[in-house]
């Protein structure tokens, strides 16, 4: 699987969409897509419950090869302040997205990816990631 994102945060809009790319030649079955955020000082302190509720799948259903599945949608409880402290640096947008699927051999498989924006990288509407807190199998 490969990552991309496109987000607008200007005016009262904020928008974020995660594209999940299938880069393998054969199709993911029976996926599942999730996806949370949180505005916050501390350094990628979000963690998905576990076990994962059915409520936060945003996505399912299979993905063929170079098929893209679209995670996100409009972010309706980000606040002025946060905006501002966001901008400033002084909190931080952090995205926490999961994939769990099937592969073509039968084998429970998973993406995990941790994203993260502040300052320059938030006005410029860019995220950045963590390899180290990312995993897939």
């Amino acid at each position: 699987m490969s990552l991309n994102w496109l987000s607008h945060f200007g005016g009262q809009v904020q928008n974020l969409l995660i594209e999940m790319k299938n880069s393998g030649q054969t199709p993911a079955y029976n996926y599942t897509g999730y996806l949370i955020s949180k505005i916050d000082a501390s350094a990628f302190s979000l963690q998905f419950p576990h076990p994962l509720p059915p409520e936060l799948s945003i996505k399912r259903g299979d993905l063929g090869s170079g098929e893209i599945v679209e995670l996100g949608g409009l972010l309706n409880d980000v606040t002025v302040e946060e905006l501002a402290d966001i901008h400033l640096a002084t909190k931080a947008f952090h995205v926490l997205g999961r994939l769990n699927y099937r592969d073509a051999f039968g084998k429970e498989r998973h993406t995990v990816f941790r994203l993260i924006s502040l300052g320059s990288l938030f006005a410029e509407g860019r995220f950045s990631t963590n390899s180290e807190s990312s995993e897939s199998n």
